[in-house]
Formats: C-alpha cells, sequence, structure tokens
C-alpha cells in the first residue's frame, strides 16, 4: 500500500518539471499578467470592504 502512494505522489515533481520546461519561456509575461490581476483582486476587496454602503 505504501508502495503505491510512492509511485503516485511522483506525478507532482514529475509535472512540476514538464510544467518548468514548456511554459519557462512565458514565466516573465505570465507572473507579471498573474501579479498584476491578483493586486487589482486585492484592491478591490480592501476598498470594497472599508467603504461599503450598507
Amino acid at each position: 500500500m505504501i508502495k503505491y502512494s510512492f509511485i503516485s505522489s511522483l506525478s507532482e515533481p514529475l509535472g512540476t518539471l514538464v510544467g518548468y520546461v514548456l511554459l519557462s519561456s512565458l514565466f516573465d509575461i505570465t507572473f507579471g499578467i498573474l501579479f498584476a490581476t491578483v493586486a487589482g483582486i486585492m484592491v478591490y476587496i480592501s476598498l470594497d470592504e472599508l467603504l461599503s454602503v450598507t
């Protein structure tokens, strides 16, 4: 049983390596877009909570 758990857990590092190899050229623009999106969401949530109209 432990052997099967170990074998199935190997898919995570393998998937990470495959994703890194396939997407390494897009990391700069992708992280920029993701960070800008998350920052916008956080500003919206903060302002919505601070200035909520009830």
